[in-house]
C-alpha cells in the first residue's frame, strides 16, 4: 500500500501538507490523445476525492465556510487568510515522498455535519492546465504586449514594412521583421500589363512600373495593404500575457518560423478587424515620457515603490502602474484604502487652439477599459479623471491617457497625480502624497495599434485552431532534472510518440482473468475543412470543381461503422494567384491576395474596377521576402516610382520549382553509391536537403539526403551511374492546404509528394488508427512505483511479446491498481 501525500499552496503562498482520509481512493486519470476525440488535448486529472476537516486543513481552507470572515489584503492585491474558491491552486501529489504530479486542485465545497464541517471536495488537475480555463473569454485585443509593434501609418512605414519588413527592439531582443505589409489587398484588384499607358482602358490596379508614365493614379498605394504580425511574436504576446513558457520543440521549428533565410519568414497573421481598407479615423496619441517636476515622485507614494511609470523605450507607450486596495493597515491604522485623483492639464499650440479633441483615461491591464473620456474639448484644459473604491476586492491598474484629434492636432501636457490614503469608514483623508509630471509633446498621427487591427477571436479558439492545424499536443515538464522544468512541451503528435519512449514490461502486472477488445474505427470519415470561403478565388475554384480549396476528406476503404468527424479550424484560406503579364503572356514574379467576394463593381469615371470586399475569419499565411526586379511594382504614393523587392503571401513556405524550370540538371560524371556527381556544372550549392532528384535516364526519383559539395549530393537511394541525366526539382516542405493542391507559385500538381498538413502532421496517426489490425485493448495491471512514478504517456508497455502504446491510464494511487486503455503497435 503506497502513502499518497499531497501538498496545497495556501494563501499565504506556502505549500502545506493535507491530511487525508485513511480509507479515501485517490485516482488519476491520464491521457494525451484520445483516439477516438483526435483533436482535443488531455492532461491529467482527477475523479474528485474528500478531504477530512481537520484542523489542518481548516488552516489550508481558511474556513472557507465562514464566508463573512475577511482577510488582509497584501501588497500584491491579493487577501490572504481568504481562500478564493473561484480559482484552481497550485498543489503536489507524492507516493512515498517521491513526487508523483505537480498541479493544480480544485475546491468544489464543503460537507458540513450538525453546522459544523465535516469533509472538504477537492480535484486534482496536471499542470497543463485546461487552455480554456486558462484563458478563459480573453479575445486576441487582450494581448497588449503585441502593442510594441504599434507604429504610425502612413507611406514611409508600409513601404518599408512591404518591402524589407518592420523589426522592432523589445527589451534587449530584436524581433526582425515583426509587422509585414504582405501583397494581400482587401478592395483593389490587382493585374499586370506592360503595354503602353491607355488612359482610357488601363485600371489602377495595373502593378506595372511605366517609366515616365504620367498616370500616377496606377499601381500600388500604401492605403491599399494592411499589415500582418509574425505568429511567433503572437506566442510570445500569449505567453506574457498568461505567465506561461512553451519549449521551442514546435514554436521554434521550420513549419512555424520558416526554412533556410529570413527570406522565407514563417507564418503570419494577418491584421484585418473590418473589410475593406484600413478606415480613416481620428489619430491618437498616447502620451509618454512622463518626466517629474515637483512633488512627491510616484516611486514614493504608499506603499513605496508600487506606484510607478513603465516606459518601453519606443516614445509611444507610457504606462501608470499601481494599485487601489481594499484595505491595508498605515502608520497603526485599520481599514484605509487608497483612491488617485489625476489632474491633466492640456495646452495646444496657437495652430490647435481651435481644433476638436478627446482625452480617454484607459486600463490597459483590464482588457483597454476606458475609465474615464472628456469629448468635444478645445483650447487649454484642466480636466480631471479619478478612480474610485471598489468595495468587492483590490485592483491593479496600468494606465494610460490617450488623446484624440485630427492629425496635427500639437499640445503639450502636465499632470498632477495624487494619491489619497482614506478611512474606509467615513472617507476621511489620513494622508497624501502629490507629484507633477509633464509628458511628451503630442503632434496625433494615425498609429496602427496592433490590438486595434486583430481579428476578433478569443485567445483560446485561435489556440485550438493552431492545434488543431498542425496536430500538436502539449503538457507540462514537471521533471526537475529537465531543462525546460516548468515550461509547456508543445510537440506535433508523431514528434511526442517518437520522443525517446522508453518500454515498461509490466506483463507479470497484468491481471489476465479478464481484457477487453475492442476497434479503433469510431468513424466513418474524417473530414479536415477551413471556414467557409468568401474570398473570389476561393468561390471560383469551389464552382469549378466542386472542392474547397485546402479541404481534405479521409475515407478510408470498406469501413461502413461509425458517423463522419470533422477537424475544422476558425481560420479563413485563400488560394492566392500568380499573375502573367496581361500583354505578353509571360508569367511574373509576382503572386498576391485578394479579400474581396464576387460582387464585381466597375467605376470607370474613377478608373478602377474592383470587387466587394469582404471580411475574412482569421487568416494565416506563409510570407517570402521576394525579389521583383524582372517586373518591378508601382507605387503610387506620394510619388510614382517602383519597388524592388515585396513580400508574397502564400500557402507554401517557400518557392517551389519543377523540372520544367529547374536550374539545376546535368549528367552524372562519376560512379560512387547514393550519390550524384556533376564536376562540370558544379551547381549543388544551392540544392536543398529534401530536393527531389529526378533520374531522366531511367524515370526513377530520390529525396537529396546531404549537400557535400558543388558537385557532389547525398542520395536516399543509389539510382544514378555515370552518364545518367538528372533534374532537381523542388516541393515545398510545408503547405497551408489539407488536401493536395496545384502550387499557386509553380502552377504545378505535385501530386503525392506534396507536403499538406494531412500528409506532414495526421497521415501516420490516421492510417494507423484505421489500420484493420488496431485494437484498444483494456486491463487491469497493479502497477508497481518503478512504472507508476516514472512512465510518461508517450511510453510503451510490453506485455508479453508484444508492445503497446498509452491511450489512457486510470490509477489508484494507493493501490497501484491501473485500468488501461492500450494500442497494439503494428
Amino acid at each position: 500500500m503506497n502513502k499518497v501525500i499531497i501538498y496545497i499552496k495556501d494563501t499565504y503562498g506556502d505549500y502545506q501538507r493535507v491530511d487525508l482520509f485513511e480509507d479515501e481512493t485517490i485516482s488519476v486519470t491520464s491521457k494525451i490523445q484520445d483516439i477516438r476525440d483526435i483533436s482535443k488535448v488531455f492532461t491529467d486529472y482527477s475523479q474528485s476525492f474528500t478531504l477530512p476537516a481537520s484542523k489542518t486543513n481548516n488552516k489550508i481552507f481558511a474556513h472557507f465556510y465562514n464566508y463573512f470572515i475577511e482577510g488582509q489584503t497584501q501588497l500584491d492585491g491579493s487577501e490572504a487568510g481568504v481562500f478564493d474558491a473561484r480559482t484552481k491552486k497550485d498543489a503536489i501529489i507524492e507516493i512515498n515522498y517521491i513526487p508523483f504530479r505537480r498541479g493544480k486542485i480544485f475546491l468544489n465545497g464543503v460537507k458540513m455535519k450538525d453546522n459544523k464541517p465535516y469533509a472538504y471536495n477537492i480535484t486534482f488537475y496536471g499542470n497543463t492546465v485546461n487552455l480554456k480555463d486558462l484563458f478563459s473569454d480573453d479575445k486576441l485585443d487582450s494581448l497588449t504586449w503585441l502593442n510594441n509593434f504599434n507604429h504610425e501609418w502612413n507611406n514611409t512605414n508600409v513601404k518599408n514594412g512591404f518591402t524589407t519588413g518592420l523589426s522592432t527592439t523589445v527589451g534587449s531582443s530584436t524581433k526582425s521583421n515583426a509587422i509585414i505589409y504582405p501583397l494581400i489587398t482587401p478592395v483593389k484588384r490587382l493585374f499586370y500589363d506592360s503595354g503602353s499607358p491607355d488612359p482610357e482602358h488601363n485600371l489602377s490596379g495595373n502593378l506595372h512600373y511605366h517609366t515616365g508614365h504620367v498616370h500616377g493614379d496606377e499601381g500600388l498605394a500604401y492605403d491599399d495593404l494592411k499589415p500582418a504580425v509574425k505568429m511567433q511574436y503572437v506566442i510570445e504576446a500569449i505567453e506574457e500575457k498568461y505567465g506561461i513558457q512553451f519549449t521551442d520543440d514546435f514554436f521554434a521549428s521550420a513549419p512555424f518560423v520558416g526554412v533556410y533565410t529570413p527570406s522565407f519568414d514563417g507564418l503570419y497573421l494577418w491584421l484585418s478587424r473590418e473589410k475593406g481598407v484600413i478606415p480613416a479615423a481620428n489619430p491618437e496619441s498616447i502620451l509618454n515620457n512622463f518626466t517629474y517636476s515637483s512633488g512627491t515622485q510616484v516611486s514614493s507614494f504608499y506603499p513605496a515603490g508600487e506606484v510607478y511609470f513603465e516606459d518601453s523605450g519606443d516614445l509611444t507607450n507610457s504606462n501608470l502602474n499601481f494599485t487601489q486596495y481594499r484595505t491595508f493597515r498605515y502608520l497603526g491604522q485599520s481599514s484605509i484604502y487608497n483612491d488617485f485623483v489625476f489632474n491633466l492639464t492640456i495646452t495646444p499650440d496657437a495652430a490647435s487652439s481651435s481644433q476638436a479633441y478627446s482625452v480617454r483615461m484607459i486600463d490597459t491591464l483590464n482588457n483597454n477599459e476606458i475609465l474615464q473620456e472628456f469629448s468635444d474639448l478645445t483650447g487649454t484644459q484642466t480636466i480631471t479623471f479619478s478612480t474610485s473604491r471598489e468595495s468587492t476586492s483590490s485592483r491593479q491598474y496600468s494606465v494610460q491617457w490617450v488623446i484624440l484629434s485630427d492629425t496635427g492636432f500639437i499640445s503639450s501636457q502636465s499632470m498632477e497625480i495624487t494619491e489619497r490614503l482614506r478611512k474606509v469608514f467615513g472617507g476621511a483623508t489620513v494622508d497624501s502624497f502629490t507629484g507633477t509630471y509633464t509628458a511628451s509633446g503630442v503632434n496625433t498621427v494615425f498609429d496602427i495599434v496592433i490590438t486595434d487591427r486583430v481579428p476578433d477571436i478569443k485567445v483560446y479558439d485561435f489556440m485550438t485552431g493552431l492545434f488543431k492545424m498542425f496536430n500538436l499536443t502539449a503538457y507540462y515538464v514537471d521533471d526537475e532534472n529537465d531543462a525546460d522544468f516548468g515550461k509547456i512541451r508543445v510537440l506535433t503528435l508523431d514528434e511526442f510518440y517518437d520522443d525517446n519512449p522508453k518500454i515498461f514490461d509490466i506483463t507479470k502486472y497484468v491481471d489476465s482473468s479478464e481484457t477487453d477488445v475492442e476497434a479503433t474505427i469510431p468513424f466513418s470519415e474524417i473530414e479536415f475543412k477551413y471556414q467557409d470561403p468568401q474570398t473570389l478565388l476561393m468561390l471560383q475554384h469551389k464552382e469549378t470543381f466542386n472542392e474547397v480549396f485546402g479541404d481534405s476528406e479521409y475515407t478510408p476503404q470498406d469501413v461502413d461503422r461509425g458517423k463522419p468527424y470533422k477537424v475544422e479550424l476558425p481560420f479563413e484560406h485563400l488560394k492566392y494567384e500568380r499573375l502573367y503579364d496581361n500583354d505578353t503572356g509571360d508569367i511574373t514574379v509576382l503572386q498576391w491576395g485578394y479579400s474581396a467576394g464576387d460582387n464585381f463593381k466597375p467605376d470607370p469615371d474613377n478608373n478602377t474596377a474592383d470587387y466587394d470586399s469582404v471580411l475574412t475569419k482569421p487568416l494565416l499565411f506563409y510570407a517570402n521576402r521576394s525579389s521583383s526586379v524582372s517586373n518591378p511594382i508601382a507605387w503610387i504614393t506620394p510619388t510614382y516610382t517602383s519597388v524592388l523587392t515585396y513580400w508574397m503571401p502564400g500557402n507554401a513556405i517557400e518557392k517551389g520549382f519543377t523540372t520544367e524550370n529547374t536550374g539545376y540538371n546535368g549528367t552524372a560524371t562519376a560512379t560512387s553509391a547514393f550519390r550524384l556527381i556533376d564536376t562540370v556544372n558544379l551547381t549543388f550549392g544551392s540544392v536543398q536537403v529534401e530536393d527531389r532528384v529526378f533520374n531522366v535516364t531511367d524515370s526513377t526519383t530520390t529525396k537529396v539526403v546531404s549537400v557535400i559539395s558543388t558537385s557532389e549530393i547525398e542520395l536516399e537511394d543509389d539510382i544514378f551511374v555515370s552518364g545518367d541525366v538528372y533534374k532537381i526539382y523542388r516541393v515545398p516542405r510545408y503547405t497551408l492546404n489539407f488536401d493536395v493542391e496545384v502550387d499557386e507559385w509553380t502552377r504545378y500538381n505535385f501530386g503525392i509528394e506534396s507536403n499538406t498538413l494531412f500528409s506532414r502532421f495526421y497521415e501516420n496517426y490516421i492510417v494507423d488508427a484505421f489500420n484493420p489490425k488496431k485494437r484498444i485493448f483494456k486491463l487491469t495491471a497493479h502497477l508497481p512505483n518503478s512504472v507508476l512514478l516514472n512512465y510518461k504517456l508517450n511510453d510503451r508497455f510490453q506485455i508479453g511479446d508484444k508492445v503497446f502504446t498509452i491511450n489512457s491510464i486510470d490509477s489508484n494511487l494507493k493501490t497501484g491498481e491501473s485500468k488501461l486503455e492500450l494500442l497494439n503497435v503494428l
